[in-house]
């Protein structure tokens, strides 16, 4: 089974040496691998090419259309037969990688594989808390054959079979986020499956500061109304906990209404009117601070204090804050309420 590896770049000369590192020395070698370059101004094409020319089955393009849809396209398009997988340039695929990717696809129905995603050698206070809170993933093999708005998949490790993508098309170059849960829907939505496989894994390199990080999340949260239009035109969604109510509604809507942003939030309004309430809010945020401390002994992540844990428990808060606020402010332009 021939497997061809794809990893767009922009601006990745702090990343993308750990990145090429690691693609060259999986148990399982890639058949091709191919670097495109997204218009980088940091010396990523010319650093690409010269790690190419030692590497027969290494391929650097380079793509001047803007986003990452077009970036993995261009290599797309390159592709006749097999499997392609997807990662990015701040990710460190782990040796067995591609060879557990091999490995799950164990049946000709299997359309596509979405791997583990975890931390790597996370340093700053950003970072450690990231290596806890982001890509919230099954710890279980899994096998997707319907999808909601809370389905989510991640090109940062994502496996398609390439007659799939000839099939249902390639990433929409007209989204600047999203592209992959579009493209995972629209496989699941024609009958194909997908299959999670968490030991298949590739380890993220965390964005260091706080800054970074919420404009990441902002950024995702705006893509969030236009795949919402996309897929659920003309649907209601609200999520409570860990439950889903949908129904056709003259509004194309999703939210979550207890997200930990707006419960506290909530609290926090109604404290004004009586100060009792403060007594829930400390509660509340007691246990948010315990699920992280959970989410951390799982991931084993040390948390070091209870002052760090108290500091992870607000950036996860002002997280869920900015992926919100990405929503609500694309929602009026693509015509849906989304937070």
């Amino acid at each position: 089974m021939r497997i061809s590896v794809v990893v767009p770049a922009y601006n990745a000369r702090r990343t993308i040496a750990r990145c090429v590192d690691a693609l060259l020395r999986q148990t399982r070698r890639p058949d091709s691998i191919y670097f495109v370059d997204n218009g980088s101004s940091d010396g990523t094409y010319e650093w690409l090419q010269e790690q190419a020319a030692a590497a027969p089955y290494m391929h650097v393009r380079r793509e001047q259309t803007r986003g990452q849809a077009a970036a993995r396209n261009a290599a797309l398009r390159l592709l006749d037969e097999g499997i392609v997988a997807f990662t990015d340039a701040d990710c460190v695929p782990e040796p067995e990688w591609l060879a557990q990717i091999a490995e799950a696809y164990a049946s000709p129905e299997i359309a596509a594989v979405s791997g583990g995603i975890s931390e790597y050698e996370p340093q700053t206070l950003i970072e450690r808390c990231l290596a806890i809170t982001a890509f919230p993933q099954p710890d279980q093999a899994t096998t997707i054959t319907a999808y909601g708005p809370t389905t989510v998949f991640y090109t940062a490790n994502l496996s398609v079979r390439v007659d799939v993508l000839k099939r249902f098309g390639l990433f929409d170059e007209s989204m600047s986020t999203g592209e992959d849960l579009d493209l995972c829907w629209r496989i699941l939505r024609g009958g194909g499956v997908i299959v999670g496989a968490p030991a298949a894994r590739v380890r993220h390199i965390h964005r260091p500061t706080l800054s970074a990080a919420l404009k990441r999340q902002f950024f995702y949260g705006a893509g969030r109304p236009r795949l919402m239009r996309k897929h659920f035109h003309g649907i209601a969604s609200v999520m409570i906990g860990r439950h889903t109510m949908s129904a056709r509604a003259p509004v194309t809507m999703c939210v979550n209404l207890t997200s930990p942003e707006k419960i506290s939030m909530a609290l926090i309004a109604l404290s004004v009117l009586t100060p009792w309430s403060l007594i829930p809010l400390c509660l509340y945020w007691a246990r948010l601070m315990l699920l992280i401390k959970h989410a951390a002994q799982k991931r084993k992540i040390t948390v070091r204090s209870n002052i760090e844990l108290a500091i992870f428990a607000a950036i996860h808060l002002l997280e869920f804050s900015a992926s919100s606020a990405g929503s609500l402010l694309a929602s009026r332009r693509h015509g849906v309420l989304c937070a």
